[in-house]
Protein backbone atom coordinates (compact mmCIF):
# COMPACT_ATOMS: atom_id res chain seq x y z
CA UNK A 1 0.00 0.00 0.00
CA UNK A 2 1.21 3.20 -0.65
CA UNK A 3 0.84 5.97 1.87
CA UNK A 4 0.24 9.61 1.40
CA UNK A 5 1.83 12.63 3.40
CA UNK A 6 1.48 12.91 6.72
CA UNK A 7 -1.41 14.63 7.58
CA UNK A 8 -1.80 14.31 11.60
CA UNK A 9 -0.40 13.05 14.53
CA UNK A 10 -2.13 10.47 16.96
CA UNK A 11 -0.78 9.40 19.66
CA UNK A 12 -1.08 6.48 21.50
CA UNK A 13 0.93 5.56 24.69
CA UNK A 14 3.43 8.49 23.65
CA UNK A 15 3.89 7.27 19.95
CA UNK A 16 3.65 9.71 17.44
CA UNK A 17 1.51 8.31 14.19
CA UNK A 18 0.22 9.54 11.08
CA UNK A 19 -3.13 9.52 9.61
CA UNK A 20 -3.28 7.69 6.15
CA UNK A 21 -5.32 8.16 3.07
CA UNK A 22 -4.32 5.64 0.62
CA UNK A 23 -4.27 5.33 -2.80
CA UNK A 24 -5.75 4.64 -6.08
CA UNK A 25 -5.64 1.16 -7.65
CA UNK A 26 -4.86 0.66 -11.79
CA UNK A 27 -6.19 -1.75 -13.90
CA UNK A 28 -9.06 -3.33 -11.79
CA UNK A 29 -12.47 -2.40 -13.16
CA UNK A 30 -14.73 -2.21 -9.71
CA UNK A 31 -18.40 -3.04 -10.14
CA UNK A 32 -20.76 -0.05 -9.63
CA UNK A 33 -23.37 -1.42 -7.59
CA UNK A 34 -23.99 -0.33 -3.53
CA UNK A 35 -25.84 -2.82 -1.23
CA UNK A 36 -28.89 -0.65 -1.77
CA UNK A 37 -29.21 -1.33 -5.71
CA UNK A 38 -28.83 -4.98 -4.94
CA UNK A 39 -32.08 -4.53 -2.51
CA UNK A 40 -34.10 -2.25 -5.56
CA UNK A 41 -33.12 -5.15 -7.42
CA UNK A 42 -34.80 -7.58 -5.49
CA UNK A 43 -37.90 -5.72 -4.53
CA UNK A 44 -37.38 -3.16 -2.30
CA UNK A 45 -39.46 0.47 -3.09
CA UNK A 46 -38.45 3.05 -0.47
CA UNK A 47 -35.62 5.48 -0.80
CA UNK A 48 -32.24 4.57 0.27
CA UNK A 49 -31.90 6.85 3.63
CA UNK A 50 -34.98 4.31 4.35
CA UNK A 51 -33.27 1.61 3.43
CA UNK A 52 -29.83 2.45 5.44
CA UNK A 53 -31.76 3.31 8.55
CA UNK A 54 -33.58 -0.34 8.75
CA UNK A 55 -30.32 -2.02 8.37
CA UNK A 56 -29.61 -0.45 12.17
CA UNK A 57 -30.91 -0.84 15.20
CA UNK A 58 -31.93 2.01 17.00
CA UNK A 59 -29.25 3.44 19.52
CA UNK A 60 -31.49 6.34 21.50
CA UNK A 61 -34.38 5.57 23.54
CA UNK A 62 -36.23 8.33 21.57
CA UNK A 63 -36.02 6.29 18.44
CA UNK A 64 -36.91 3.10 20.04
CA UNK A 65 -40.11 4.51 21.48
CA UNK A 66 -41.13 6.12 17.95
CA UNK A 67 -40.63 2.63 15.98
CA UNK A 68 -42.38 0.88 18.73
CA UNK A 69 -45.38 3.84 18.14
CA UNK A 70 -45.47 3.47 14.42
CA UNK A 71 -44.93 -0.27 14.34
CA UNK A 72 -48.26 -0.24 17.05
CA UNK A 73 -50.10 2.68 15.00
CA UNK A 74 -50.05 5.10 17.86
CA UNK A 75 -48.21 7.63 15.96
CA UNK A 76 -48.02 8.23 12.36
CA UNK A 77 -45.77 11.09 11.76
CA UNK A 78 -41.90 11.87 11.81
CA UNK A 79 -39.57 11.61 13.96
CA UNK A 80 -39.27 15.28 14.30
CA UNK A 81 -42.85 15.18 15.04
CA UNK A 82 -42.62 12.45 17.58
CA UNK A 83 -39.81 14.45 19.49
CA UNK A 84 -41.89 17.45 19.78
CA UNK A 85 -44.72 15.76 21.16
CA UNK A 86 -42.35 14.54 24.17
CA UNK A 87 -39.47 15.78 26.73
CA UNK A 88 -36.25 15.06 25.38
CA UNK A 89 -34.17 17.20 27.40
CA UNK A 90 -33.34 14.11 30.23
CA UNK A 91 -30.44 14.24 32.30
CA UNK A 92 -28.08 11.55 30.84
CA UNK A 93 -26.53 11.44 34.30
CA UNK A 94 -27.53 8.52 35.85
CA UNK A 95 -26.80 6.66 32.78
CA UNK A 96 -23.23 7.55 32.90
CA UNK A 97 -22.98 7.04 37.00
CA UNK A 98 -24.34 3.26 35.99
CA UNK A 99 -21.76 3.39 33.38
CA UNK A 100 -18.87 4.57 35.66
CA UNK A 101 -19.49 0.49 37.21
CA UNK A 102 -17.73 -1.38 34.11
CA UNK A 103 -14.85 0.98 34.01
CA UNK A 104 -11.53 0.01 35.55
CA UNK A 105 -7.99 1.27 35.42
CA UNK A 106 -4.82 -0.91 34.50
CA UNK A 107 -1.73 -0.79 35.77
CA UNK A 108 0.89 -3.17 33.57
CA UNK A 109 4.32 -3.02 35.00
CA UNK A 110 7.64 -4.08 33.17
CA UNK A 111 11.29 -5.03 34.85
CA UNK A 112 13.91 -2.51 33.15
CA UNK A 113 17.02 -3.50 32.21
CA UNK A 114 18.24 -1.13 35.24
CA UNK A 115 16.71 -3.12 37.47
CA UNK A 116 13.83 -0.58 38.08
CA UNK A 117 9.98 -1.42 37.30
CA UNK A 118 8.15 0.90 34.17
CA UNK A 119 4.84 0.93 34.09
CA UNK A 120 1.93 1.20 31.38
CA UNK A 121 -0.74 3.12 33.06
CA UNK A 122 -4.42 3.21 31.06
CA UNK A 123 -7.65 1.62 31.84
CA UNK A 124 -10.52 -0.98 30.80
CA UNK A 125 -14.18 -2.10 30.14
CA UNK A 126 -16.06 -5.03 32.04
CA UNK A 127 -17.13 -6.87 29.23
CA UNK A 128 -18.37 -9.89 30.56
CA UNK A 129 -18.97 -10.63 34.96
CA UNK A 130 -20.34 -13.33 36.85
CA UNK A 131 -20.39 -11.62 40.37
CA UNK A 132 -20.99 -15.44 42.01
CA UNK A 133 -17.42 -16.62 40.70
CA UNK A 134 -15.35 -13.35 41.13
CA UNK A 135 -14.90 -13.80 37.33
CA UNK A 136 -14.92 -10.60 35.08
CA UNK A 137 -13.44 -10.03 31.26
CA UNK A 138 -11.97 -6.33 30.54
CA UNK A 139 -11.34 -5.22 27.20
CA UNK A 140 -8.59 -2.43 26.67
CA UNK A 141 -6.15 -1.81 24.20
CA UNK A 142 -3.16 -4.02 23.51
CA UNK A 143 -0.68 -0.97 23.88
CA UNK A 144 -1.68 -0.63 27.29
CA UNK A 145 -0.02 -4.11 28.27
CA UNK A 146 2.81 -4.06 25.80
CA UNK A 147 6.29 -2.60 26.75
CA UNK A 148 7.66 -1.26 23.51
CA UNK A 149 10.96 -1.20 25.26
CA UNK A 150 10.96 -5.00 25.82
CA UNK A 151 9.16 -5.94 23.27
CA UNK A 152 6.70 -8.19 25.38
CA UNK A 153 3.72 -8.32 27.42
CA UNK A 154 3.30 -7.53 30.92
CA UNK A 155 3.47 -10.06 33.74
CA UNK A 156 2.20 -7.94 36.26
CA UNK A 157 -1.40 -6.30 35.63
CA UNK A 158 -3.77 -5.19 38.25
CA UNK A 159 -7.19 -3.22 37.79
CA UNK A 160 -8.62 -1.24 40.27
CA UNK A 161 -12.57 -0.75 39.86
CA UNK A 162 -14.27 3.10 40.24
CA UNK A 163 -14.49 3.89 43.96
CA UNK A 164 -11.85 1.29 44.70
CA UNK A 165 -9.08 3.27 43.49
CA UNK A 166 -6.31 2.83 46.26
CA UNK A 167 -2.89 0.90 46.28
CA UNK A 168 -4.95 -2.02 48.33
CA UNK A 169 -7.64 -2.18 46.39
CA UNK A 170 -5.53 -3.53 43.48
CA UNK A 171 -7.13 -7.09 41.31
CA UNK A 172 -4.27 -9.25 39.76
CA UNK A 173 -5.36 -9.68 36.28
CA UNK A 174 -3.86 -11.53 33.72
CA UNK A 175 -3.68 -11.34 30.02
CA UNK A 176 -6.38 -13.76 28.44
CA UNK A 177 -5.29 -12.50 24.62
CA UNK A 178 -5.13 -9.90 22.32
CA UNK A 179 -4.20 -8.72 18.86
CA UNK A 180 -1.77 -6.00 18.20
CA UNK A 181 -3.13 -5.31 14.45
CA UNK A 182 -6.57 -4.50 16.12
CA UNK A 183 -5.29 -2.87 18.98
CA UNK A 184 -7.56 -4.76 21.34
CA UNK A 185 -7.29 -7.09 23.93
CA UNK A 186 -8.65 -8.80 26.86
CA UNK A 187 -7.83 -9.19 30.59
CA UNK A 188 -9.01 -11.65 33.05
CA UNK A 189 -9.91 -11.50 36.46
CA UNK A 190 -11.23 -14.63 38.80
CA UNK A 191 -11.73 -15.31 42.24
CA UNK A 192 -11.86 -11.50 43.15
CA UNK A 193 -13.31 -10.81 46.87
CA UNK A 194 -13.69 -7.38 45.97
CA UNK A 195 -15.47 -7.98 42.91
CA UNK A 196 -18.02 -10.32 44.09
CA UNK A 197 -19.06 -7.62 46.87
CA UNK A 198 -18.74 -4.24 44.98
CA UNK A 199 -21.37 -2.67 42.26
CA UNK A 200 -19.22 -3.33 39.48
CA UNK A 201 -20.75 -4.55 36.26
CA UNK A 202 -20.34 -5.62 32.66
CA UNK A 203 -21.23 -2.77 30.53
CA UNK A 204 -24.05 -2.44 28.28
CA UNK A 205 -23.33 -3.10 24.92
CA UNK A 206 -24.68 -0.01 22.52
CA UNK A 207 -25.91 -1.22 18.91
CA UNK A 208 -23.28 -2.01 15.85
CA UNK A 209 -22.74 1.06 13.62
CA UNK A 210 -25.13 3.52 15.51
CA UNK A 211 -23.63 6.33 16.47
CA UNK A 212 -24.23 9.55 14.65
CA UNK A 213 -22.33 12.56 13.82
CA UNK A 214 -23.00 15.56 16.38
CA UNK A 215 -24.37 12.64 19.21
CA UNK A 216 -23.54 12.86 22.76
CA UNK A 217 -20.52 10.75 24.06
CA UNK A 218 -19.21 10.30 27.79
CA UNK A 219 -15.20 8.53 27.64
CA UNK A 220 -14.53 7.39 31.22
CA UNK A 221 -11.31 6.19 31.86
CA UNK A 222 -8.04 6.67 33.71
CA UNK A 223 -6.80 10.14 32.43
CA UNK A 224 -3.15 11.03 33.64
CA UNK A 225 -3.63 7.92 36.27
CA UNK A 226 -5.80 10.01 38.36
CA UNK A 227 -8.77 7.46 39.08
CA UNK A 228 -11.57 7.21 36.59
CA UNK A 229 -12.88 9.95 35.31
CA UNK A 230 -15.41 11.27 32.88
CA UNK A 231 -15.38 13.55 30.04
CA UNK A 232 -17.84 14.92 27.79
CA UNK A 233 -17.98 15.88 23.91
CA UNK A 234 -19.75 14.80 20.62
CA UNK A 235 -18.83 12.46 18.07
CA UNK A 236 -17.57 14.40 15.18
CA UNK A 237 -17.18 11.97 12.44
CA UNK A 238 -18.92 8.55 13.23
CA UNK A 239 -16.56 6.69 10.81
CA UNK A 240 -13.14 6.87 9.86
CA UNK A 241 -9.65 4.90 9.09
CA UNK A 242 -7.26 6.13 11.00
CA UNK A 243 -2.98 4.76 11.06
CA UNK A 244 -1.38 4.46 14.45
CA UNK A 245 1.67 3.15 15.62
CA UNK A 246 1.54 -0.35 16.63
CA UNK A 247 2.47 -1.19 20.01
CA UNK A 248 5.81 -2.62 19.24
CA UNK A 249 6.70 0.55 17.32
CA UNK A 250 7.81 -0.89 14.58
CA UNK A 251 5.31 -0.74 12.54
CA UNK A 252 2.04 1.05 11.52
CA UNK A 253 -1.48 -0.16 11.36
CA UNK A 254 -4.36 0.86 10.54
CA UNK A 255 -7.73 0.70 11.98
CA UNK A 256 -11.29 2.14 11.90
CA UNK A 257 -12.19 4.76 14.24
CA UNK A 258 -15.22 6.86 15.93
CA UNK A 259 -13.64 10.69 15.85
CA UNK A 260 -14.52 12.59 19.02
CA UNK A 261 -14.15 16.51 20.42
CA UNK A 262 -14.38 14.93 23.99
CA UNK A 263 -10.94 15.48 26.61
CA UNK A 264 -8.68 12.66 25.58
CA UNK A 265 -5.43 12.43 27.48
CA UNK A 266 -3.09 9.53 28.60
CA UNK A 267 -4.45 7.02 30.97
CA UNK A 268 -7.92 7.26 28.97
CA UNK A 269 -6.55 4.09 26.62
CA UNK A 270 -8.70 1.09 26.55
CA UNK A 271 -11.36 2.77 28.69
CA UNK A 272 -14.83 3.09 27.51
CA UNK A 273 -16.98 5.40 25.07
CA UNK A 274 -20.77 5.65 26.04
CA UNK A 275 -23.58 7.09 24.71
CA UNK A 276 -25.96 9.19 26.67
CA UNK A 277 -27.89 6.28 27.36
CA UNK A 278 -25.02 4.73 28.98
CA UNK A 279 -24.13 2.27 26.06
CA UNK A 280 -20.70 1.09 25.32
CA UNK A 281 -20.27 2.56 21.97
CA UNK A 282 -16.31 2.21 21.85
CA UNK A 283 -13.13 1.48 23.45
CA UNK A 284 -10.98 4.87 23.53
CA UNK A 285 -7.32 4.02 22.16
CA UNK A 286 -5.68 7.49 20.66
CA UNK A 287 -5.73 10.98 20.38
CA UNK A 288 -4.33 14.09 18.17
CA UNK A 289 -0.94 15.29 19.24
CA UNK A 290 -0.43 17.98 16.91
CA UNK A 291 0.14 21.39 18.56
CA UNK A 292 -2.51 22.96 16.37
CA UNK A 293 -5.15 20.71 16.74
CA UNK A 294 -7.82 20.70 19.21
CA UNK A 295 -10.11 17.96 20.12
CA UNK A 296 -9.17 15.14 18.06
CA UNK A 297 -9.24 12.09 19.97
CA UNK A 298 -10.45 8.75 18.36
CA UNK A 299 -12.47 5.12 19.92
CA UNK A 300 -12.64 1.93 18.45
CA UNK A 301 -16.28 1.40 17.05
CA UNK A 302 -18.08 -1.55 19.34
CA UNK A 303 -18.80 -3.22 16.08
CA UNK A 304 -15.23 -4.00 16.24
CA UNK A 305 -14.28 -4.65 19.40
CA UNK A 306 -17.46 -6.67 20.65
CA UNK A 307 -16.60 -8.75 17.05
CA UNK A 308 -13.13 -9.33 18.58
CA UNK A 309 -13.79 -9.90 22.06
CA UNK A 310 -16.73 -12.33 20.94
CA UNK A 311 -14.42 -14.47 18.57
CA UNK A 312 -11.65 -14.40 21.30
CA UNK A 313 -14.16 -15.40 24.19
CA UNK A 314 -15.01 -18.28 22.05
CA UNK A 315 -11.34 -19.32 21.34
CA UNK A 316 -9.97 -19.19 25.22
CA UNK A 317 -8.37 -15.57 24.26
CA UNK A 318 -6.99 -16.44 20.68
CA UNK A 319 -8.81 -14.71 18.44
CA UNK A 320 -9.12 -16.36 14.86
CA UNK A 321 -10.46 -13.88 12.36
CA UNK A 322 -11.49 -15.09 9.06
CA UNK A 323 -8.34 -14.36 6.55
CA UNK A 324 -9.60 -13.03 3.49
CA UNK A 325 -6.63 -12.78 0.99
CA UNK A 326 -8.07 -9.52 0.05
CA UNK A 327 -7.40 -5.99 -0.39
CA UNK A 328 -10.74 -4.43 -0.15
CA UNK A 329 -11.32 -0.72 -0.95
CA UNK A 330 -13.95 1.61 -0.74
CA UNK A 331 -14.67 2.25 -4.26
CA UNK A 332 -17.62 5.11 -3.40
CA UNK A 333 -19.26 6.92 -1.06
CA UNK A 334 -21.92 9.19 -0.38
CA UNK A 335 -24.23 10.96 2.23
CA UNK A 336 -28.06 9.42 2.13
CA UNK A 337 -30.58 11.10 3.89
CA UNK A 338 -33.40 9.98 5.77
CA UNK A 339 -36.00 12.41 5.79
CA UNK A 340 -38.60 10.68 7.89
CA UNK A 341 -35.70 10.18 11.05
CA UNK A 342 -33.47 12.95 10.33
CA UNK A 343 -30.69 10.62 9.89
CA UNK A 344 -27.62 11.16 7.40
CA UNK A 345 -26.05 7.74 6.77
CA UNK A 346 -22.47 7.65 5.25
CA UNK A 347 -23.07 4.81 2.52
CA UNK A 348 -19.96 2.79 1.15
CA UNK A 349 -19.56 0.69 -1.48
CA UNK A 350 -16.80 -1.89 -0.50
CA UNK A 351 -15.06 -4.02 -3.85
CA UNK A 352 -12.08 -6.16 -4.30
CA UNK A 353 -9.02 -4.80 -5.02
CA UNK A 354 -6.65 -7.42 -4.62
CA UNK A 355 -7.30 -11.36 -4.05
CA UNK A 356 -4.76 -14.06 -3.25
CA UNK A 357 -4.29 -17.02 -1.19
CA UNK A 358 -7.39 -16.72 1.25
CA UNK A 359 -10.97 -17.77 2.04
CA UNK A 360 -12.58 -14.95 -0.71
CA UNK A 361 -10.93 -16.72 -3.56
CA UNK A 362 -11.59 -19.94 -1.85
CA UNK A 363 -15.16 -18.70 -2.68
CA UNK A 364 -14.76 -17.92 -5.71
CA UNK A 365 -14.55 -14.08 -5.54
CA UNK A 366 -13.27 -12.31 -8.39
CA UNK A 367 -11.39 -8.85 -8.79
CA UNK A 368 -13.78 -5.97 -9.02
CA UNK A 369 -16.42 -7.42 -7.17
CA UNK A 370 -18.72 -5.52 -4.77
CA UNK A 371 -18.93 -6.84 -1.25
CA UNK A 372 -23.08 -6.46 -0.52
CA UNK A 373 -23.80 -8.65 2.22
CA UNK A 374 -22.85 -12.06 4.24
CA UNK A 375 -23.75 -14.31 6.95
CA UNK A 376 -23.03 -18.17 8.21
CA UNK A 377 -24.83 -21.26 8.43
CA UNK A 378 -23.85 -23.12 11.82
CA UNK A 379 -25.12 -25.95 13.46
CA UNK A 380 -28.66 -25.14 10.81
CA UNK A 381 -28.63 -21.98 11.82
CA UNK A 382 -28.31 -18.79 9.85
CA UNK A 383 -26.41 -16.24 11.88
CA UNK A 384 -24.56 -12.88 11.86
CA UNK A 385 -26.41 -11.52 8.82
CA UNK A 386 -24.75 -8.50 7.57
CA UNK A 387 -24.91 -5.46 5.02
CA UNK A 388 -21.74 -4.23 3.95
CA UNK A 389 -22.66 -0.59 3.44
CA UNK A 390 -19.76 0.57 5.69
CA UNK A 391 -15.69 -0.72 6.02
CA UNK A 392 -16.19 -0.95 9.44
CA UNK A 393 -19.39 -3.84 8.82
CA UNK A 394 -16.60 -6.06 6.84
CA UNK A 395 -13.77 -5.83 9.08
CA UNK A 396 -16.08 -7.07 12.04
CA UNK A 397 -17.84 -9.28 10.26
CA UNK A 398 -14.83 -11.64 9.74
CA UNK A 399 -14.63 -11.69 13.55
CA UNK A 400 -18.03 -13.44 13.27
CA UNK A 401 -16.72 -16.48 11.10
CA UNK A 402 -15.84 -19.51 12.19
CA UNK A 403 -14.15 -22.45 11.22
CA UNK A 404 -16.01 -24.66 10.17
CA UNK A 405 -19.25 -22.81 9.26
CA UNK A 406 -20.78 -22.25 5.51
CA UNK A 407 -19.93 -18.54 4.45
CA UNK A 408 -22.55 -17.10 2.44
CA UNK A 409 -21.70 -13.91 0.25
CA UNK A 410 -23.29 -12.27 -1.89
CA UNK A 411 -21.52 -9.89 -3.82
CA UNK A 412 -22.53 -7.92 -7.03
CA UNK A 413 -20.24 -8.79 -10.39
CA UNK A 414 -20.63 -6.59 -13.21
CA UNK A 415 -24.01 -5.14 -12.45
CA UNK A 416 -25.59 -8.67 -11.80
CA UNK A 417 -25.99 -10.28 -7.73
CA UNK A 418 -24.28 -13.07 -7.40
CA UNK A 419 -24.18 -15.61 -4.20
CA UNK A 420 -20.91 -17.27 -3.43
CA UNK A 421 -20.93 -20.08 -0.83
CA UNK A 422 -18.80 -22.84 1.01
CA UNK A 423 -17.92 -24.51 3.97
CA UNK A 424 -14.66 -22.59 5.56
CA UNK A 425 -12.64 -26.43 6.78
CA UNK A 426 -9.16 -24.68 6.06
CA UNK A 427 -7.46 -23.70 9.14
CA UNK A 428 -5.34 -21.65 7.13
CA UNK A 429 -8.01 -19.43 6.18
CA UNK A 430 -8.36 -18.34 9.72
CA UNK A 431 -6.33 -16.43 12.83
CA UNK A 432 -4.21 -13.90 11.33
CA UNK A 433 -4.53 -10.51 10.37
CA UNK A 434 -8.30 -9.73 8.70
CA UNK A 435 -8.47 -7.22 5.53
CA UNK A 436 -6.79 -4.04 5.09
CA UNK A 437 -9.33 -1.63 3.53
CA UNK A 438 -8.42 2.05 2.72
CA UNK A 439 -10.11 4.50 0.35
CA UNK A 440 -9.25 5.57 -3.24
CA UNK A 441 -8.05 9.41 -3.20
Amino acid sequence: MKRAKRAAAIVIACAAVAMFAGCSSFGVRADQNYPYNIAVQNGYTGTEGEWLSEQETPETIYRRLYDEAVEDGSFTGSYFEFLKQIDVEADATPYIQRALLSVVSVAARYPSTSGTTVSSLGAGVIYKCDKVSGIAYILTNYHVLYASSQKALSQNITVRLYGYETAEDAIPATFYGGMMDYDLAILRVENSDLLKMSDARAATIGADSSVMAGESVYAIGNPLNRNIAVTFGVVSREEEWATVAAADETRNITIPEIRIDAAVNHGNSGGGLFNAAGELVGIVNARDHNDDVDGVGYAIPIELAAAYAENALANGGNAAPLYDGASIKVGGSKGVYDEALGRVHISEKLYVADISAGALGFLGVRLGDTLISGYVVRGGKKLNETQFTHSCAWEAFLFKVFLGDELHLVISRSGTQMELKGVLSNPNHFGTPASSIFRSV
